[in-house]
């Protein structure tokens, strides 16, 4: 009779933790599993999921411009939380701001079924590149500027020697001596 006691406890156990890892929102465990590749410690799957509840949108701005924005569209779980708590509005997904950590994710998702996924990733690694662009000018440009203040030091600055005589040494030796 124990055996068969924790048997069944072992086996309901066993469902209960399956049951946790397919429904964890995170998907830490799940993307572990896979062998899938995580940025902020969040796997590919679960950047899948928050980049699928963005949408591009466009709308006027200013005089005869039109600008796209992206707008987040709430979970199911999420419109029936609000209607009894008042929930944080979401941020915008890290992923997409252009951190060269978050590349193999967005390589990843860039091979994904869903067009808007796949754009929303090729966006992302342009701004990758981006930024990855802008700092390498930068560096550059530090690089030129150093060098530049480094020459114009050397031409502008002489250093006198001490053993050759200056020019009021020589004038006044020959204003003595022609007297």
């Amino acid at each position: 009779m124990t055996k068969r006691r924790l048997l069944r406890c072992s086996l309901i156990l066993a469902v209960v933790a399956a049951f946790a890892v397919w429904l964890e929102p995170t998907r830490v465990v799940w993307g572990w599993l896979r062998g899938e590749a995580f940025y902020q410690g969040r796997p590919t799957a679960y950047w899948r999921n928050e980049l699928a509840q963005w949408k591009c949108v466009g709308g006027f701005g200013g005089v005869l411009t039109w600008n796209w924005m992206y707008e987040r569209e709430n979970s199911t779980i999420e419109n029936l939380l609000s209607r009894l708590v008042e929930l944080p509005e979401k941020p915008w997904p890290t992923l997409l701001n252009g951190d060269s950590a978050g590349r193999e994710v967005l390589l990843a998702l860039g091979r994904d079924s869903h067009p808007r996924i796949r754009n929303m990733a090729e966006e992302g690694l342009e701004r990758i590149e981006s930024t990855e662009r802008k700092s390498r000018e930068q560096a550059e440009e530090a690089a030129r500027q150093s060098s530049a203040a480094a020459s114009w030091f050397t031409l502008v600055i002489p250093v006198p020697l001490p053993t050759a005589p200056t020019c009021n040494s020589l004038v006044a030796t020959a204003m003595l001596g022609a007297e």
